[in-house]
């Protein structure tokens, strides 16, 4: 039950002052509009034919992610570059859909080493994004709908406070090249901000 008495919070000048200073903080634009991990150049070739600077780490460009050292280059060019947003799309070929009927014919020593790979990619974007999150900026997460990197422990906070978005690729073009069917391919996409708030 609550009680009708209001409570009267009396801040010193000096609290005041650090309260309006948080609030009226702004995020400088960045010189990058976007950088994309485990991603070939496809939003950063977006960004640069508006006139933009983009950022693409991704196997095709030489940049193995699943590399300690890759990582730790990788980490320090984000932290120069703060993009003003960071599209994670960690590899799905091990974490569902096909996955569930390639493993049998695998042995499970091969389908273990797969599954650490996976979560080393998930805990190295995860950690990506709490840094992008603390410099200010936003971030997407793109994986498969039914994929099971969405209840990775990593992933279940991040999941928890920004939640999943739905989309079905047919809806953006995605069809069979052979028919030009649709394909309705399920895709989950976790916003650090919704599009309507933009």
């Amino acid at each position: 039950r609550l009680s009708s008495q209001k409570t009267k919070v009396t801040l010193k000048n000096k609290e005041c002052r650090c309260l309006l200073a948080q609030m009226n903080q702004k995020r400088k634009p960045s010189e990058y509009a976007v950088a994309e991990l485990f991603s070939p150049p496809r939003f950063a070739a977006e960004a640069r034919n508006r006139g933009h600077k983009g950022l693409s780490f991704d196997i095709k460009q030489g940049w193995d992610l699943t590399d300690p050292k890759t990582q730790a280059i990788v980490d320090k060019q984000l932290d120069e570059a703060k993009p003003d947003l960071l599209v994670v799309c960690p590899t799905c070929t091990h974490r569902g859909g096909w996955e569930h009927l390639n493993k049998c014919y695998r042995s499970p020593l091969e389908t273990a080493r797969l599954l650490k790979q996976s979560r080393e990619q998930i805990k190295f974007s995860v950690h990506q994004i709490r840094k992008q999150l603390a410099r200010g900026g936003e971030f997407m997460f793109e994986h498969p709908w039914g994929s099971d990197v969405w209840d990775d422990s990593e992933m279940v906070p991040l999941r928890r406070k920004f939640g999943i978005r739905r989309v079905d690729m047919c809806a953006y073009g995605l069809s069979c090249p052979d028919t030009g069917l649709p394909i309705r391919k399920a895709t989950g996409l976790m916003l650090s901000c919704r599009p309507e708030d933009r």
